[in-house]
């Protein structure tokens, strides 16, 4: 709890759950055997964790778990998401997976067993092994498999956590790119901006969104939020745009024509053209040309 304050403090200013400097009330040993962690709203406005029942399930205070609950709570003061709505529920679950994931890549980056897209991977002890796979929402074993495109496979309209799939890929190939055919049949290409700034994006997002917001009004609020943050012809705009395509919401946004990439590989100084190494370019598009060149001149190219 205290690293998930720090987060929303450092990051994006916010004090507290309420942005008032709300005390954090966490409750843990909560019930006998609960396998569950919950927000409780008004008037409580805490979070309870149970202990778990030592089969399936060990104590469920586990930081991306207890960011997903404290999630919630900024949601409920941002925006006020109705849970008991099917699209806005599912945006509310989908926020908070996405704060479990950022909060922990923040607070512990690289710290196996933590794998920031996986949710509750400390907290069990069976297969699967984790609640939910945001990178593959359809892996996640049944009966809790999830979509990965809008009215996709696994879709289903009475659950909330089910659908939250949806919002957690975007965010996903947002932040890491990606390129394939969804169950809608469109090819997509997303250029993965990173995390950070897909975090800034999808806060800036939870602030414009009214308490009835559905996917396709929450792919209009993202689009100004990345707007307004990085630009209307920023690769930040297009990213959004075409990772809601990615996911079935929403039309293609191409991206311009001289969009710019990063070579990853060896570095060399000196006597670079006897070497043969390999370079690397990520989440390239379908059938894309490449044209590069290295310096100084007597290197390769």
């Amino acid at each position: 709890a205290e690293k998930i304050f720090d987060y929303w403090k450092t990051i994006h200013n916010r004090n507290s759950i309420d942005n008032l400097g709300l005390v954090i009330k966490s409750n843990v040993h909560f019930g006998a055997s609960y396998n569950n962690a919950a927000w409780l709203g008004p008037p409580n406005n805490s979070v309870v964790y149970g202990d778990g029942d030592g089969i399936k399930y060990t104590s469920l205070t586990s930081l991306d778990v207890c960011a997903h609950e404290f999630g919630h709570g900024i949601t409920q003061f941002v925006n006020g998401l109705q849970l008991t709505t099917a699209e806005s529920g599912a945006l509310n679950e989908g926020f908070s997976d996405i704060w479990g994931a950022v909060i922990e890549n923040w607070a512990a980056p690289n710290s196996p067993p933590k794998n920031k897209w996986l949710c509750g991977e400390e907290i069990y002890l069976q297969f699967p092994f984790y609640t939910r796979n945001m990178s593959n929402p359809n892996l996640t074993p049944s009966p809790n498999a999830q979509p990965d495109t809008y009215l996709g496979t696994n879709w289903n309209s009475g659950n909330s956590h089910i659908n939250s799939g949806v919002l957690s890929y975007w965010f996903y190939l947002l932040t890491e790119g990606g390129c394939g055919t969804n169950d809608v049949n469109n090819n997509y290409f997303v250029r993965g901006i990173g995390i950070d700034r897909a975090a800034k994006i999808a806060y800036e997002t939870e602030k414009l969104l009214a308490s009835n917001a559905n996917f396709n009004s929450c792919r209009t609020q993202s689009l100004l939020a990345a707007q307004t943050v990085y630009g209307n012809n920023s690769i930040e705009y297009y990213s959004v745009a075409n990772a809601w395509y990615a996911v079935g919401v929403g039309s293609l946004i191409s991206y311009p024509s001289n969009i710019q990439f990063t070579i990853s590989g060896v570095s060399c100084i000196n006597n670079c053209a006897p070497l043969q190494n390999s370079y690397t370019i990520n989440n390239l598009p379908p059938n894309a040309t490449v044209s590069w060149q290295v310096t100084p001149n007597n290197s390769s190219s």
